[in-house]
């Protein structure tokens, strides 16, 4: 990528684009890589970043040397798809395993991956500038063929890690179903009265609650007041008016 990038000069004179037509081709190469991303997602999920490596890199140093011989839009915006794409598909691939390296050494080295992707970027770049007195197209296929042949002499290695790709089997918490925990909150060990129970005296048959902080208030009820008795006279006068 820094190779391509520090190359694009070149690149445009030798096929002979504006600047619109060059933000075209970059805009290519942009949406191959989202494409990239999306798919390298799913893929890694169902068969594990290990599958993303190999073919991907191959993919994107072959399209390296490619974009060397392109002479148009056309086959330049073309190209540059699949570039984008093979991008996108080793970026995800890439991330992941690291993800599951650092898992596997138990200790952070994602920052020391990171630093040597950057150091690469700086190195590719570097190299375009000593080499600018070369054509673009033999640094591009020079490039991109020791990256395809790098990758493929890397698959026996990329093969012998592919089993840490299975995620780490996480203990399942035992479902405790004994009375003493059913429906106890805040991780009380003792039981927790049955809403039948609220109200009354509690029993002291067996191991009680250490938690109360949901057992309702016990309220006392106020008595109903008798209805006051009247005199026989006042009651047949009521009714004779």
């Amino acid at each position: 990528m820094a190779v391509w990038g520090a190359r694009m000069p070149a690149v445009q004179a030798a096929a002979q684009l504006g600047p619109g037509r060059l933000a075209m081709v970059l805009l290519a190469a942009a949406a191959g890589m989202v494409v990239g991303l999306q798919l390298g997602g799913r893929l890694a999920h169902r068969y594990g970043p290990a599958r993303l490596l190999v073919g991907p890199a191959i993919i994107f140093g072959l399209s390296l040397a490619l974009l060397g011989t392109c002479r148009s839009l056309t086959s330049l915006s073309l190209v540059a798809v699949v570039f984008g794409i093979g991008h996108g598909l080793l970026d995800v691939g890439a991330n992941s395993a690291a993800v599951n390296l650092e898992r596997a050494y138990q200790r952070r080295i994602m920052s020391s991956l990171h630093c040597a992707y950057s150091v690469g970027a700086l190195t590719g770049a570097g190299l375009a500038a000593i080499t600018a007195w070369a054509p673009y197209h033999v640094l591009f296929a020079a490039i991109g063929i020791l990256t395809a042949m790098a990758a493929a002499a890397a698959l026996p290695l990329v093969r012998s890690a592919g089993h840490r790709d299975a995620p780490a089997q996480q203990p399942s918490a035992q479902r405790d179903d004994s009375p003493e925990s059913r429906g106890a909150p805040c991780g009380c060990s003792a039981s927790w009265p049955r809403p039948a129970s609220w109200g009354r005296a509690p029993q002291q048959t067996g191991p009680q609650s250490t938690c109360t902080l949901f057992t309702p208030p016990r309220r006392s009820l106020p008595s109903p007041t008798p209805p006051t008795a009247r005199p026989w006279s006042q009651a047949v006068s009521s009714v004779t008016a």
